[in-house]
């Protein structure tokens, strides 16, 4: 039983008469079955470490769409990023924190966090959570 199921069950238990009836294991099993996709959230099957993004994302010219805009997206080893659509430029810091790259662009304050996810293909990746897919050139 997950640590969370138990919270929930220890919750529960309070709030129900001290018999557990079917009901309470009714509950229980729907609450932890809709719980787990959005705690597993962030787990994805074959998200880079954060040693290979440095290995294979930091240095690599990215290319991509998103609202079928193309962006080239390069953070270079010296802590830049830089990406380049037809209608601007941005430009950031990134740092990797854990298996998540994060880049704090001009003008803001906080951080933009996001999982790498290889796909079939050497080189093509998923930008998680907004699911861009990306290739390293």
């Amino acid at each position: 039983m997950s640590d969370v199921t138990r919270s929930i069950a220890a919750a529960l238990s309070r709030i129900l008469p001290a018999t557990r009836t079917p009901v309470f294991y009714v509950i229980l099993l729907a609450l932890a079955v809709h719980t787990r996709p959005v705690l597993a959230s962030k787990n994805y099957a074959d998200q880079l470490s954060g040693i290979q993004i440095q290995t294979e994302i930091i240095g690599s010219d990215l290319v991509g769409r998103r609202f079928g805009i193309r962006a080239r997206i390069l953070h270079a080893s010296d802590g830049r990023t830089t990406i380049q659509t037809p209608i601007r430029t941005r430009e950031g810091r990134w740092n990797i924190v854990g298996d998540e790259l994060c880049v704090t662009w001009q003008g803001r304050d906080e951080a933009e966090c996001v999982a790498f996810v290889r796909r079939t293909a050497e080189g093509q990746y998923r930008v998680e959570p907004n699911g861009i897919n990306v290739e390293a050139r």
